[in-house]
């Protein structure tokens, strides 16, 4: 008699620093929610935001995730903290017993991936494979340059001997990392990109506006160099001209930014929006997005910007050449995707702090409907071919079962 034997499903263990509104934690969210069920186990493991951040409860809840938080996992730097992580993770692990650990942002990939190599050489006689998912990365930008280099250091140790395969999420972040960074592994690196689920997408609502809205969405974090929109719209200096900032900081930072903008008589040209979860109600509401970060992994707010069929100018970091300069083409090769240089218009990047070129920028798709419509539309097609939800879970599903 012939029985239908079921498989034993893989066990997943995702790691993330913390969910707070961005690209990084939906991506865990909708990859915890996605894999294929009869295939996989998965169980999500966070810390928690910081005071100024916000949770992404409202996709934990559309998608039905349920995460372990780890108290003492944060973003910051803290020795005692970080040693919790470090032995709650080491205690998850051994009772979870996963097949494939899976990290996310920097310091879930320090603690997970080194929990991970423990827990590793404890199981001697089981497979078990370790990711780690660069959305960004910590060298530059972010620290001093001692303590940069030491988590340099620190990574280079990681990804030889903690790392099965290291994803990025753009051409330009492989480049920058494996190459500019000498992280000198280039064997174990795979080109994942973003997904982005468009169903979320409603028909914009025609509305009669007098005004050119420019929309920056992220936290504002330095990094993300908001103190730029003031200078240009210092140099823009039309009334008709918007900018519309979509995102949390502290209250200090917060009191200096409204200082800033009182100082430079633009009350009438920038405004502070806050967080606000649904995206319809951020790009329907603008005209452009600017992006005007000096370190970036690959912005999901350009992508969101371009399915929403929006224009985007953004300084060059990260992966945003990627997005605005390249087409892209799965394939066989190794690293999963060929690039090659872009023959439409779907962006303008300019150079960090170069508040002149932003400003013209901004000014030339404010005077042309019909250059907006051109960009905007140029850069949904590209969007849609590449950046699906499906795609990346399906790319994730690939790499887990074939490494």
């Amino acid at each position: 008699m012939v029985t239908n034997r079921q498989t034993k499903k893989i066990k997943v263990l995702r790691i993330i620093t913390r969910l707070n509104v961005g690209g990084p934690g939906k991506h865990a969210i909708w990859l915890t929610a996605g894999l294929d069920k009869e295939l996989f186990e998965t169980r999500l493991i966070t810390g928690r935001v910081e005071e100024n951040e916000q949770e992404l409860n409202y996709l934990l809840t559309k998608e039905s995730v349920v995460p372990l938080y780890i108290n003492s996992l944060k973003r910051s730097i803290h020795l005692v903290n970080d040693f919790k992580a470090f032995f709650a993770l080491l205690k998850i692990l051994f009772s979870y017993q996963p097949d494939i650990i899976h990290t996310h942002m920097s310091k879930a990939g320090l603690v997970g991936r080194l929990a991970g190599g423990i827990y590793k050489i404890f199981n001697p006689f089981k497979k078990i494979n370790i990711f780690h998912t660069f959305h960004g990365n910590t060298f530059e930008g972010y620290f001093s340059q001692t303590k940069a280099l030491f988590f340099l250091i620190l990574e280079k140790l990681l990804s030889r001997l903690f790392s099965n395969k290291i994803i990025v999420i753009s051409h330009q972040q492989f480049d920058e990392i494996c190459h500019t960074f000498k992280l000198d592994v280039e064997e174990k690196f795979r080109i994942i990109p973003l997904g982005f689920d468009y169903s979320l997408i409603s028909e914009e609502v025609n509305k009669k506006n007098d005004f050119f809205r420019v929309g920056l969405v992220g936290r504002m974090a330095p990094i993300k160099n908001y103190a730029a929109v003031i200078e240009v719209a210092k140099l823009v200096k039309n009334e008709k001209i918007t900018f519309h900032i979509y995102g949390s900081c502290s209250e200090d930072e917060l009191q200096k930014f409204q200082n800033a903008i009182a100082t430079n008589n633009l009350e009438k040209n920038i405004f502070l929006m806050g967080n606000v979860s649904d995206i319809n109600e951020i790009y329907h509401n603008i005209d452009m997005l600017l992006l005007t970060s000096i370190n970036e992994g690959t912005p999901l707010s350009i992508i969101e910007a371009m399915f929403f069929a929006k224009p985007v100018v953004a300084t060059k970091v990260g992966g945003v050449p990627d997005l605005l300069g390249m087409d892209w083409t799965p394939d066989d090769s190794p690293l999963g995707w060929s690039f090659k240089k872009t023959a439409v218009q779907k962006g303008f990047i300019c150079k960090v702090n170069d508040y002149a070129d932003m400003a013209d920028k901004v000014t030339l798709l404010s005077k042309s409907q019909e250059e907006c419509k051109i960009v905007g539309s140029n850069g949904k097609e590209f969007a849609i071919q590449t950046f699906s939800k499906e795609r990346l879970i399906q790319d994730i599903e690939g790499l887990y079962k074939n490494t």
